[in-house]
């Protein structure tokens, strides 16, 4: 106790008074405080030291007091406050989305080309481009992709591929001495059918076929489709006949 004056306040029992400085060193914490009375109380009332949460939602919290007896800033610490449910989280509603696949101009047009060709070479009808399961399976494919109608298959899709094949064909064999290959059956119709092709360079291209209807297939009418068949070898791919094959019919004997 101070001899005389006026009794020192209890909260200085937490505080060490710092000689020639106007501060005072918290003894818990160690954190230097104005050396007012009034400002070591309220540093008691939140000193990091005093107080220490003991579980994750910060509702129990024990006070660790020593030699702070007789002190009325900390003697009663602030009330609980009530446990507070944590805050809902908002369920947001998934957008549902449609996954697909941007197709341009250019990539459709070989798209379009490359299913039109697996229709000409398979012998495909061309009216599977709409069956639900053909349209399924581009649909997993390229999501978003329209393949081509069977009208585009039978038309320009038609003309523009055997275009191109036409040019490629004739860029190959243009100039070059080729042998013309005739050869004639029934389809499926039983209707007579003359095809021909031209051979070179182990290859082999197909030319054209003509059904012979009422002609009857004599000598004459061959040598006529064989002559016309040289002609179009000539302008259609710019390649010269230089010999002829046959089968062995007897009509197809030279005499």
């Amino acid at each position: 106790m101070n001899k005389g004056g006026r009794p020192k306040d209890p909260v200085w029992d937490s505080f060490e008074s710092q000689t020639g400085k106007t501060v005072a060193k918290c003894r818990k914490c160690k954190a230097e405080v104005s050396a007012k009375t009034k400002r070591l109380k309220v540093h008691m009332t939140k000193c990091p030291a005093l107080f220490k949460v003991t579980d994750s939602t910060g509702s129990d919290i024990e006070e660790t007091r020593e030699n702070n007896e007789g002190t009325s800033a900390v003697t009663d610490p602030e009330p609980p406050r009530p446990e507070q449910p944590p805050p809902k989280k908002a369920k947001l509603q998934q957008p549902v989305l449609t996954f697909g696949v941007k197709t341009d101009a250019k990539t459709k047009d070989k798209l379009d080309e490359q299913i039109a060709k697996m229709f000409y070479a398979c012998n495909i009808p061309f009216v599977i481009v709409s069956h639900p399961e053909f349209r399924k399976m581009i649909d997993m494919l390229r999501p978003g992709y329209q393949p081509p109608t069977r009208q585009a298959l039978s038309n320009e899709l038609l003309d523009q591929i055997h275009e191109k094949i036409t040019a490629s064909v004739k860029e190959n064999i243009s100039g070059q001495d080729v042998t013309l290959m005739q050869d004639g059956w029934s389809d499926i119709h039983n209707t007579p059918v003359i095809a021909s092709s031209i051979h070179v360079k182990e290859k082999s291209y197909f030319l054209s076929a003509v059904e012979t209807g009422t002609n009857h297939k004599s000598a004459a009418y061959c040598e006529t489709i064989a002559r016309d068949s040289m002609e179009e070898s000539l302008e259609k791919f710019g390649c010269n006949v230089t010999a002829i094959v046959t089968d062995n019919e007897s009509k197809m004997k030279a005499k």
